[in-house]
């Protein structure tokens, strides 16, 4: 894990020195360099507050526990990732969320909140141009699922054990950095759990919209006393 957290931190402080050397060499690119260095400052800040935030879920450590709304959520989730899918085209949808439903869960509702923002961030991301992310949400007795489908390439199977490992790579060589490590840990400490397979497509008919990445995250319903 030090080994990884090192190479993962030496790399945006690469591009920073080099930033300065370029602007000590060339003054007229000054500008353009401090820009690149407060990008890489940025990405720094970002993966020391991530990896502290891992190390809490790693003891455990669930810091506040409230009763939300998982649909409701959803719904706030998926109206932040419509910003980021719209310069890809990207459709983004959420179905099953029934009002007459209750969608009650007990924890910690940041925590989840940001587990299912990193997933369908992920699935934005691999999505091709004009793609759909799909999420939806089911009931079963006394669990909720949200499962979240993008029709991207997929995850070759021998790397699906490696997907929620901080800093695993991908075989197209992209990081997964510690995302979706935290997402797992955010959901076990709830009582939940993710789990990803593969959709497979169908070649007979040259289907590729059933192909892609499935995650599923399932979470507690909360058991609410009836007065």
């Amino acid at each position: 894990m030090l080994a990884d957290v090192s190479h993962e931190l030496r790399t945006p402080l690469a591009r920073l020195n080099l930033a300065i050397a370029l602007a000590r060499q060339d003054p007229d690119k000054i500008t353009a360099s401090l820009d690149r260095v407060g990008q890489e400052a940025a990405k720094l800040d970002e993966m020391v507050g991530e990896l502290l935030t891992l190390s809490k879920l790693e003891t455990g450590q669930r810091s506040t526990e409230e009763y939300f709304d998982f649909a409701e959520l959803a719904r706030t989730v998926i109206q932040d990732a419509r910003y980021e899918a719209a310069a890809k085209q990207v459709s983004v949808i959420l179905q099953g969320a029934d009002d007459s439903a209750e969608w009650i869960a007990r924890g910690n509702g940041r925590l989840v909140s940001r587990a299912v923002e990193n997933i369908v961030r992920n699935a934005v991301r691999y999505s091709p141009q004009g793609g759909q992310v799909a999420m939806v949400l089911h009931r079963d007795a006394d669990f909720f699922r949200l499962v979240i489908t993008d029709c991207g390439p997929g995850i070759p199977d021998d790397q699906l054990g490696q997907l929620f490992k901080p800093f695993a790579l991908s075989a197209d060589g992209f990081g997964f950095g510690l995302g979706l490590a935290i997402a797992q840990r955010a959901i076990a400490v709830n009582g939940g759990a993710i789990a990803a397979r593969n959709r497979q497509a169908n070649e007979q008919t040259n289907d590729k919209e059933n192909s892609g990445l499935e995650m599923t995250v399932t979470l507690p319903a909360a058991r609410l006393e009836r007065v």
